[in-house]
């Protein structure tokens, strides 16, 4: 069965949507790409949100075979990823 709970988590988190501010393309107007994409993808998230999919994907983690400590250190390399 496939799942694409690692697609939601990152779009639960804003991490997808700071991707987008990390490498703008010239000429392109952020903002404007930001708004586009919030529009099409984006969703009103709350911080309950966020806390839910960071929770999923450390059970993600979990699932596939890390250990608690390995599976937290990489939700919190996951989550201190800034621009």
């Amino acid at each position: 069965m496939a799942r694409n709970d690692g697609l939601d988590a990152l779009i639960g988190l804003g991490i997808l949507g700071a991707m987008m501010d990390s490498a703008p393309v010239k000429g392109v107007d952020t903002d404007t790409a930001k708004r586009h994409f919030n529009e099409k993808y984006g969703r009103k998230t709350t911080p309950a949100d966020g806390a839910k999919a960071a929770k999923e994907l450390y059970d993600a983690y979990i699932e596939v075979g890390f250990n608690e400590v390995q599976a937290f250190a990489l939700l919190e390399l996951v989550l201190s990823i800034r621009k």
